[in-house]
């Protein structure tokens, strides 16, 4: 068997790229996660980060250095993420699709015998960002589905923010988008994990085309993990018209409070496994717990393929 070096690469692409890989590299030690961290943005967005001293990403590029990326830097690791918000199409979403599209073909051409795949974190601009901004990301997405093989999309207006400011609505933006990165991500980490799994055995079994659309459910903290569970499969913040109920497949990563039983955590497996398998129907079902720093609180995100063309 060949192992990769690392585990994933992290891109990330614009303001929403820079803000939410901040957040992430602020809350967990880059060093631990197995990953390398790439951010691309326009010279004077990556100078005004580093007088403000904002900046904790590595590999810092600007978006004219693109061109002079090789790919290959990119090719001792089991997978690449991309973050980036589909607003400014030439910032990070026209970025996305050239780089995605490069890696994505890598990938597919590569003789390593482990899986490799790329998945991209975006989302869609607030509705109060303007009509046009919105236009712009919907054609961004087209172009991003085309380019890697798994794309989680998040549609801000799912936010109740209309009793927010602008600065609270983007605040709470980035926040969940880092949660749903850890979510991804946090189960790989020693320490962390309380049942290890990783990412790719979610994507890898689905043998689809390029530019298979992840749904996403976030749930609210709960002192009981099922009730967290089911605030999460009640709350999708992209949904593209699924039933998150009937779901054939299904990756659930949950934040645990690392006082509560492990008895815990199975008696919510066991509830899920008794509520959504059936003789009739089975669906293909991974779970992850990583450790949370809230006492006695479980939180749920579900993970969803819209498109699903099981090969298992």
């Amino acid at each position: 068997m060949v192992y990769p070096e690392r585990w994933l690469n992290f891109v990330g692409l614009g303001r929403m790229g820079r803000e939410v890989l901040n957040t992430f590299c602020s809350e967990i030690n880059p060093r631990e996660t197995e990953a390398e961290f790439f951010y691309f943005d326009k010279a004077s967005e990556i100078e005004y980060a580093r007088e403000n001293r904002s900046l904790r990403i590595s590999n810092v590029y600007s978006l004219e250095e693109l061109d002079i990326i090789e790919i290959p830097q990119f090719k001792d690791a089991a997978g690449t993420i991309f973050v980036a918000g589909l607003g400014g199409f030439k910032t990070g979403a026209n970025a996305l699709a050239n780089l995605g599209k490069e890696i994505t073909s890598y990938y597919k051409n590569s003789s390593k015998i482990y899986a490799q795949n790329s998945l991209a974190l975006v989302a869609l601009p607030f509705d109060f960002e303007g009509k046009k901004m919105r236009e712009k990301a919907l054609e961004a997405l087209e172009e991003v589905k085309k380019s890697v093989d798994f794309v989680i999309v998040l549609d801000y207006n799912k936010i109740p923010w209309e009793r927010l400011t602008v600065r609270e609505a983007f605040e709470r933006a980035n926040k969940l988008t880092s949660r749903i990165l850890k979510s991804i991500i946090l189960p790989l980490i020693p320490g962390w994990q309380m049942i290890c799994i990783d990412w790719l055995d979610f994507v890898a079994p689905f043998e689809c085309s390029t530019g298979r659309t992840v749904c996403v459910g976030v749930g609210e903290p709960k002192e009981d993990g099922i009730e967290a569970l089911k605030s999460a499969l009640d709350n999708p913040i992209y949904n593209a018209g699924v039933n998150m109920r009937k779901a054939e497949a299904y990756f659930l990563s949950g934040a645990v409070g690392e006082d509560i039983p492990f008895s815990e955590v199975e008696r919510v497996i066991n509830y899920f496994m008794e509520k959504y398998v059936s003789g009739e129907r089975e669906p293909f079902i991974i779970f992850a717990a990583y450790l949370n720093n809230e006492p006695n609180t479980f939180e749920w995100t579900i993970f969803v393929p819209v498109d699903t063309c099981l090969d298992i």
